[in-house]
Parts: structure tokens; sequence; C-alpha cells
């Protein structure tokens, strides 16, 4: 055996050449495993071809001599065909050992490494070697690849044109090695490369990691968006001036940009997305009428385009885009869901559905987004659906039923959808978007003490894959710096409710543009939180400008909603109410009670008089009245109805009825009404004692209510909450009337 470390001298430095060379022989090795893999296949396709004895018997039954002398023609062609498939194999696996003997010698005769001992059985990626230094044994923990990787990297200038004939796996474990490196240079110029990132997305395993070194080389300045997007856009300008363009050279741009624009979009790079989805649309309007798979692409470009447009906040581009998709989807469910120009491929109509239901909700037309909820989740109950839109149908239609206070059905479905995540998406971005919805759950059914042990295991998740500065990063801190806020409204800790609220407006300020709803969503939480701060300063000075802040803040955010939703919208209420509470603490009284009257006014209106959105605003109103402006009988009934209200919603122990019970209690003491303040006094109390109890059961665990077997499956989940809605007369099959966005927008 050859020793690396005779007469005790140090080991010999491994030689670049040699390494090299053993990378570019593993990679022809994985090449002649892929021909093998192609051989197996044709000689199975041919046995299939192949006809069976009844066909033969048949033949001759029918005394078709000719017939018979075809069969047993195609037979022998067949045989012939597989001994010659398989003389192939034997070569091939002939060159495999060959191959692997050349890598062995190689290593050994450089002095290297000690014999591995290899046999013909052992898989060579994954032998573990030791050097041997002086008389001592060490153990290599890298394998012969992971070692040929990292000198690969180590000399990337070297092999910078041979590696990209590597197979696509091979090529990405040395691109991914040279971003656990930090060579962030070289390896921004080679995902600049427009048909090296064609391969890399083509990994549809390794999409997490290609996300997280994608943000990185966008947050360390290379320009990977912009240069991949003015490549993409002239093959395209080039293809469609070329007269002599084919349909397979336009189905392949075709696709790969479509890929292209939906990988930006997932790292909501919003910008470049459009561009992206623009130019699938200008190469589909090229496809001939009678093109393959035409009508197929149309679905599939158009809904990339409808969650585009919802995620950027274009609302009215969103709205067209759902009014086609309308009339499509019910012409193909009276088809039985098939498209009639191409029978044998399914359109997944819960998917196209579900996604229609995010826009509407987004918009904050809770009733409208339902309707298209129910009619994925029956679409769900219905046919067979993929794994992933079966997890979208059941936590969006959680988050609205949520909004729409029916709680049983909601918690049953996101509960469903966490258990799906956890089985099949555990690494995933899906896992990490039901994690959030569930927490949102969570927060909405006054548990926030669970919500945020979600929303840390959550948020830990998206900076993992998004990193610190992506908009999906932005809108997860504003998500959890809401329910901080209202976890710690009774003691009034923000600080860190805060900064996560101050990172999310950064970081939208930084990648959105100026107007974007985004950030003006993210500055209204940033008020919130600040209005709050400001009232524990002492320095009355400090108070007052952080106030101002505030309302500049909520009166932009204010604008913003009115120019997308005009007043008559759920979003522009909350700011109304907002800006109400921040007047009566800037002691703007009249103002503050003309902003909360607007504000009950609208919500009830769009979400009903008996929604707890309106009952919250009528307790803020109640207490402007009874704290500062000495009109303790309207007070009392504002009280009086959001009690009612909460009791009806959530029940004795929830958190809110502490604020109007204490409210009560000041009114009955203004009004020297000594037996109501009584009564309201032992309510308090009992509500204490509900409160505490509430709490002690559920202190099982967050995830005590995940089911951890499969009891249910999605589509029986999915049918019992349809049942049980349509029993209580939830929903029903009357038309709704369009609402203030369909009219604003001109939707159907």
């Amino acid at each position: 055996m050859a020793n690396a470390g005779g007469g005790g001298a140090p080991a010999e430095a491994p030689d670049v050449d040699a390494i090299g060379h053993a990378a570019l022989v593993v990679a022809r090795l994985r090449e002649v495993v892929d021909r093998a893999d192609a051989a197996i296949a044709h000689v199975a396709n041919d046995v299939a071809l192949r006809p069976d004895d009844q066909q033969v018997a048949a033949a001759r039954g029918a005394g078709d001599g000719v017939a018979v002398a075809a069969l047993n023609a195609a037979v022998g062609d067949a045989e012939v065909a597989a001994f010659q498939l398989i003389g192939q194999l034997r070569e091939i696996v002939a060159v495999l050992a060959r191959e692997r003997d050349q890598i062995r010698e190689a290593v050994i005769q450089r002095g290297l490494l000690d014999d591995p001992d290899l046999n013909d059985n052992e898989p060579l990626g994954g032998i573990h070697f030791e050097v041997v230094i002086g008389d001592e044994p060490i153990l290599q923990p890298e394998s012969l690849f992971s070692l040929a990787v990292s000198v690969v990297v180590n000399n990337f200038s070297k092999f910078r044109q041979e590696v990209r004939f590597l197979p696509s796996e091979v090529l990405f474990e040395i691109y991914a090695n040279m971003y656990r490196g930090e060579k962030y240079c070289q390896l921004g110029y080679e995902w600049c490369n427009l048909d090296v990132f064609h391969r890399m997305l083509m990994l549809k395993s390794k999409r997490v990691e290609i996300h997280q070194i994608y943000q990185t080389l966008v947050r360390t300045g290379t320009t990977i968006s912009g240069t991949l997007i003015a490549v993409a856009k002239q093959r395209v300008d080039w293809l469609l001036s070329d007269p002599s363009w084919t349909v397979y050279e336009l189905e392949v741009l075709y696709d790969f940009t479509l890929e292209m624009g939906v990988f930006l979009l997932e790292a909501c790079s919003y910008n470049w997305a459009g561009e992206a989805l623009m130019y699938c649309h200008c190469l589909l309007l090229k496809f001939p009428l009678r093109a393959r798979w035409r009508q197929q692409k149309l679905f599939e470009l158009n809904y990339w385009l409808l969650e585009y447009y919802t995620g950027n906040c274009m609302y009215a581009e969103a709205m067209k885009t759902c009014s086609l998709f309308d009339a499509l989807v019910a012409h193909i469910e009276k088809l039985g869901g098939r498209n009639d120009q191409d029978n044998d491929k399914a359109v997944n109509l819960a998917q196209i559905l579900i996604q229609s239901a995010v826009l509407w909700y987004q918009m904050g037309e809770y009733k409208h987004a339902l309707r298209y909820a129910v009619r994925a989740l029956r679409s769900l109950v219905n046919r067979a659906t993929p794994m992933r839109t079966k997890v979208d149908v059941l936590r969006v239609s959680a988050k609205i039923l949520i909004c729409l206070r029916q709680f049983d059905a909601a918690v049953k479905l996101i509960r469903h959808a966490v258990y799906l995540a956890l089985r099949y998406f555990e690494d995933g971005r899906r896992f990490t978007c039901v994690l959030f919805d569930y927490a949102f759950c969570l927060v909405n059914r006054d548990r926030v003490d669970h919500a945020l042990n979600v929303y840390d295991i959550a948020l830990r998740m998206r900076v993992e894959q998004f990193g610190p500065l992506s908009v999906r990063t932005s809108q997860a801190l504003e998500d959890v710096a809401y329910a901080l806020y209202v976890h710690e409204y009774g003691t009034g800790n923000f600080q860190q409710a805060s900064e996560l609220a101050n990172r999310a407006v950064e970081i939208n300020k930084k990648l959105l543009s100026k107007d974007h709803m985004l950030i003006a969503s993210s500055q209204r939480m940033k008020a919130l939180i600040m209005e709050e701060q400001a009232l524990d300063l002492s320095d009355e000075t400090q108070k007052a400008a952080m106030l101002a802040e505030a309302l500049r803040l909520h009166k932009a955010a204010l604008a913003h909603y009115q120019r997308r939703f005009g007043d008559e919208n759920v979003h522009t209420a909350k700011n109304y109410g907002n800006i109400g509470r921040l007047y009566q603490s800037m002691g703007l009284y009249e103002l503050s009670e003309e902003m909360h009257k607007k504000a009950i006014a609208i919500k009830a209106r769009v979400l009903g008089e008996d929604d707890y959105e309106t009952a919250l605003s009528m307790g803020h109103l109640a207490a402007l009245y009874t704290h500062d402006m000495d009109r303790q009988e309207e007070a009392r009934d504002l009280y009086l109805k959001s009690i009612h209200i909460a009791l009806k919603m959530f029940g004795e122990s929830f958190t809110g009825l502490e604020y109007d019970y204490r409210g009560l209690l000041r009114v009955y003491g203004k009004l020297g009404d000594t037996e109501q303040a009584d009564i309201y006094r032992m309510k308090l109390m009992d509500w204490e004692f509900a409160r505490n109890r509430s709490l002690a059961e559920e202190s099982t665990g967050t995830w005590a209510e995940i089911p951890t077997e499969p009891i249910e499956t999605a589509s029986d989940v999915a049918r019992e909450c349809l049942e049980a809605l349509s029993a209580t007369g939830f929903i029903n099959e009357n038309p709704l009337e369009s609402s203030s966005m369909q009219k604003r927008f001109g939707g159907t």
C-alpha cells in the first residue's frame, strides 16, 4: 500500500489536476448510469409493445396467416432489440468498473490516500477513506465526490467551462459549496447565465436552497434578477422577430420564462416577475390556435398572473383576471371539470378558485371570498386534487371563516392543513405558510400565547428560507408584531413589537414602490405601536412628536386605502378607528368621535351590526364618552352592545370583555348606580375566573390539537365543514349583491 506519510514526513498536498480529473470522471460515471437507465427503459418499452399470446392465438384462430406472420416478426424484432440492449448494458457495466479503477489508481499513485479497498459491490460516492500520517490512520469523513467538489470549487476558474457539462445535480452541489464558502462574486456571475439558472430551477427538490442562494446574491449586490430578465427579453424579441421560428422553440422558451417568473414571484420580486409573465403572454399570443396544450397554457399563465396581481396589490388587474376565470371555470364545470380542447388533462379548478378567494380576502370582501372558498372545498370533495392544493384550500378557507367568525369550521380546516403540511411539506415553503395561517387563526380565537409559539417557529423558518431582507420576511415581521401588540396591550411592553414593525417598514420601503399597499399596511402597524409607546412617555414634547408622527403614518395609510378601496371597505374602516383612538390620545375629542362613528357605520354596513369588528369600535367610542366627554348614558349603551356581541362570538372567557366590564364599572360609578356597579363588579370577577379556567385548559400545548394520525382525509374534512355551514344556513346559493370592489373596478 502507498503511504502518504512514510518516515514521518507530512502528507503530500493534494494534486489539483488529479482531483479535478477525478471530479470529471465522477461526472462521466453519472452520465453512463443515465445511459444505462435509458437503455433499461427502452427494453421495458419494447417488451410492453410486444404482442401477447392472446393476440397471436386470436390471429391463428381466425386463419389470418398474414397477421400471424406479422405478429411473429414483431416478436422477433423485439427480442433482437432486447438482446442488443442487454449487450450494451454489459458494456456499460464494464465501463463503470474501468472508470472506478482509474479513479482508485490515480488517487493511490499520488500517495494521497491509503488504499480504499474498493470492491465491485460498493458505490463509489459513499466510500470513506483514511489518510495515514506517520503510523496514525485518520478517518476522512468526506466521500470522494465531496472531496472532488471541494477541489473544483477551490480552483473554480480552471474548471469554469467544464463544470457546465456536468449533470445538473452535480452542478448544484458545486454551486452550493461555493455559497457555503461565501464565494458570492463567482457564484453570482454563474447564476446570471440564463441557461445555468434554468438548469437550477429545474431541480424542484432544491427550491428552498435555491431561494436562499438567490436572496443572498441579491442582498450582496448581485444584479441577478435584472440580468436574467434582460437576457430573457432578448431571446423573446429574437424569437418573435425570426420568421423561421418553430412551435417547439416557442414552447421551450415559454416554459422556461414562466418557470423563472414563478420563481421570482415566490421570492416576491414583483417587478421582475411581472416582466417575465408579460413576456410569456407575448409568446402565448404566437402559439397557433390549434397548438398542443395552448388552452392549458392559457389557464396556467392566467393563474400565475392572478397570483402576481394579487400579491402585488394590483387589484384592478386582478379583478379582470378573476372575471375571466369566472367564465372559464363555469364552462369547465359544465363539462365535468375537464378542458374541452384537451380532454386528457384536467384543469386544477380548486387551485384557481382558492386563488380567487385570496384576492377577495385581501380586499376585505370576506363574504365574496367565502363564495370562492366554498366552491374550492366542493371541488376538493368531488375531484382528485394535488396535495399542495388541498393544503392551500384548507388554510385559506380557514382564514376566511375566522374573519367571518365561523370558528368551529375554521379550526377544523386549519388543524387538518397543519397535519398535512407536517406530513408532506415539513421542510418546504408551503409548511411555513400554513404555520403563519395557523398562528393567525389562533390570534383571532383569543389564543395569543399559543399563536406566538407558532409565530416563533414560522418566522425563523421564513428568514432561513428567504433571508432577512425580503418582502416575505417583512410580511412575517408585521404579523408577529401585531400578535405581540395584542399580547402586551395590558402590560405596555411594546419594545419587541416596535422593533419588528420598524424592520418591516424598512424592508418594504427598500424593496417596493413608494405607493405600494404593503408599505401602508406596515406603517399602520408601526403607528399603532408608536401611539401606545408615546402614552408612556413623561416628556410632553417627545410624546407630542411621537403622536404627530403616528398621525402622519395613519393618515397616509388611510389615504392609500381610500384610493384603493373607497370608504365602504373594512380596511378603510379600521383606519378610521385607528385615527379616532389617536385623536383621543391627542385630546382632540370631537375629531375622535367623528372617526369612531365613521368606523362603526362602515363596519356595520360591510360586516354587519353584530360583527366583532363593529363591537370593537363601539367599545372605543364608549371609552371616549366615559373618560373624556362625560357622556355616560351613551357610553353605557355602547358598552352593553359590545359585551352582547363579544359573549355571542367568543364566550365568557374572551379577553376583550375585561375592558368593557371595567368601562361599565366606571360608567355606573359616574352615574351613581351602585346596584348595577355591584352587578358588573361580580361579572368582572366571574370573567377572571372563566379566563383563568380557560387558560388552564389550554395549557396542554400549542400542538396538542393537531391530529397525529390520518383519521380523516382532506375531502372528509371539507365535506363535514360544508355540511355544518349549510346546516346553520351560513352558506347558501343566493347570489351576492355586487360589492363595492366590483363596482369600483368594473368586475362581474
